[in-house]
């Protein structure tokens, strides 16, 4: 019979931990001091990590409903590791859905070192903006920068998504 039980925090803390949140309940017999324990949850929050290769507008859809999914937000930590390649429009339409989870989750942060996404300008993405002048020329080297391979991509990636999501609402 097992005679060392350890019943770890009675709330989660730390991403690692594999069945958080519980107490032990001990009823030791006097008669054969014979220990009967049972694990009861108490815990209320959760700690949780979402992996999700996005390579399209399907797949961030995919992703919207996955962490609507998830119960009690207000009192769930989530870490995302996000993988795929996206066009300027559906990394907007990402961002957008993080801007919006985190003001519904007790936390929603990017795991950075896990994360390998990357943006694509795709022509598309922007023809329907009527872009001229200025902005046209800043998209073309916006466009030109992300496709490089150099430390710039990934800024000119997130330039492009604002630029797009700007320009889509006419700020």
């Amino acid at each position: 019979a097992d005679r060392i039980w350890y019943p770890g925090a009675p709330e989660v803390t730390s991403r690692r931990e594999t069945d958080p949140g519980n107490v032990l309940v001990v009823d030791i017999d006097p008669d054969t001091h014979r220990a009967e324990v049972d694990k009861v949850h108490v815990g209320t929050w959760a700690f949780t990590v979402i992996e999700a290769d996005l390579n399209s507008t399907e797949d961030v859809t995919e992703f919207e409903e996955r962490m609507n999914a998830v119960p009690d937000k207000d009192r769930t930590a989530v870490w995302l590791i996000l993988r795929g390649t996206l066009p300027t429009a559906a990394k907007a339409r990402l961002d957008e859905q993080l801007d919006h989870f985190s003001d519904l989750f007790a936390l929603v942060s990017l795991w950075e070192r896990h994360m390998d996404l990357a943006v694509v300008a795709a022509d598309e993405d922007f023809a329907d903006l009527g872009l001229s002048g200025y902005l046209q020329e800043t998209l073309d080297e916006l466009s030109a920068r992300a496709a490089a391979d150099d430390d710039s991509a990934v800024a000119a990636q997130d330039a492009l998504g604002l630029l797009f999501r700007f320009a889509r609402s006419g700020s």
